[in-house]
């Protein structure tokens, strides 16, 4: 429970500290569109099938929980969190395309993940590519 909390806690600080932005879970975004406010779309890449799917979807779990309470307590700025969620399968190339799709086409303003260092190293450049 306490490392679902600092959780929380991080993503509060993140967004808060991009103030302009805000992301809604996949429940509850409907709320900050009736305020005629757009969601903060957060990406969040994990490992949900494969050899590595436990923690992947572990991961997932967290990151919901997370979201929730931060939509449950009016979200960022009155913004809710909308996550959007890709399964890398614990492939480096599947990872790269994720994050690519999440920033281009999804238009994310940030992406969690991955859990394995090896496809957060093969994540990077696209991350630094689209600040």
């Amino acid at each position: 429970m306490e490392k679902y909390c600092f959780l929380a806690a991080a993503l509060v600080f993140v967004f808060g500290f991009l103030g302009c932005n805000q992301v809604k879970s996949e429940r509850g975004s409907k709320d900050s569109s009736r305020a005629g406010l757009s969601p903060i779309r957060i990406g969040e890449i994990g490992s949900m099938s494969g050899p590595d799917a436990s923690f992947g979807q572990s991961t997932h779990r967290g990151i919901l929980m997370a979201v929730e309470e931060v939509n449950a307590h009016g979200g960022i700025h009155g913004r809710k969190l909308e996550l959007i969620t890709l399964d890398d399968q614990g492939k480096p190339g599947e990872a790269v395309v994720g994050a690519t799709q999440l920033i281009t086409h999804q238009k994310v303003q940030a992406i969690l993940g991955e859990v394995a260092s090896t496809l957060s190293i093969a994540m990077a450049p696209i991350a630094q590519k689209y600040k």
